[in-house]
């Protein structure tokens, strides 16, 4: 009758509307789970201070420091950066200048500043991976968090494989407002034992687990049925 055929006009009229929702609330929920992932990774690897040895093999030991001060000193170093409340950043038989101490509190205020974003992303993708996982069964979301997992270390990886030390130096002119980074062994000898090859390989790990992620992720979106049993 025309009164179906109005109402099923305005029902198609409605069809880009919600497409658009779809998309935008997916889109939205991968960000924030990429996000967290990329947080959560991060914290992970910094945490694992059994990779030090393997991946400072190029540190010079100029000062001689036995194999256990060397990991006492890295320890310290992560530990004030992760913790909330860490004290001041001392080492073992290894000066500091003034620049190199605010470097270490610069780089552990853009570590925890990074941390401190989890808990209201945690709070907008509860709610959002509910409504779509659980009630509509909709897990478009996971290609794109899998997406946004892949695309930065695509990007940031074929920069460190052109040229790491101007990758390097990027980042640092980016996130730092000054130049304390540039580290003087004399002043800051603590550098000696963080050669470049030892943040290549931090950084190539990250991004080889945020690539494990998003294959993940893409293998999850695939399964049918994988979220119907949470629902009511």
């Amino acid at each position: 009758t025309g009164e179906d055929i109005k109402h099923t006009d305005k029902g198609l009229q409605m069809l880009p509307g919600r497409a658009f929702g779809r998309v935008f609330l997916s889109s939205l929920l991968g960000l924030l789970l990429s996000a967290l992932i990329f947080c959560l990774l991060l914290f992970c690897v910094l945490s694992l201070k059994g990779l030090y040895p393997p991946f400072a093999q190029d540190s010079v030991n100029l000062y001689q420091l036995s194999d256990e001060e060397i990991h006492e000193n890295y320890s310290r170093m992560v530990d004030y950066l992760l913790q909330p409340q860490p004290g001041d950043l001392t080492f073992i038989k290894l000066p500091m200048s003034e620049e190199g101490r605010i470097h270490f509190a610069d780089v552990r205020a853009l570590v925890q500043g990074l941390f401190r974003l989890t808990l209201p992303a945690l709070g907008l993708a509860l709610p959002l991976a509910y409504l779509l996982f659980v009630k509509k069964q909709d897990r478009l979301a996971l290609k794109w968090s899998a997406g946004f997992c892949l695309f930065f270390p695509l990007l940031i990886g074929s920069a460190m494989l052109i040229n790491f030390e101007e990758s390097f130096i990027a980042f640092h002119r980016l996130f730092f407002r000054n130049d304390f980074w540039l580290f003087d062994p004399a002043r800051d000898p603590i550098i000696l034992y963080l050669p470049s090859s030892f943040f290549a390989a931090m950084g190539g790990l990250l991004l080889l687990l945020l690539i494990l992620a998003a294959v993940l992720q893409y293998v999850l979106a695939q399964v049918k049925g994988g979220f119907r049993k949470f629902g009511p």
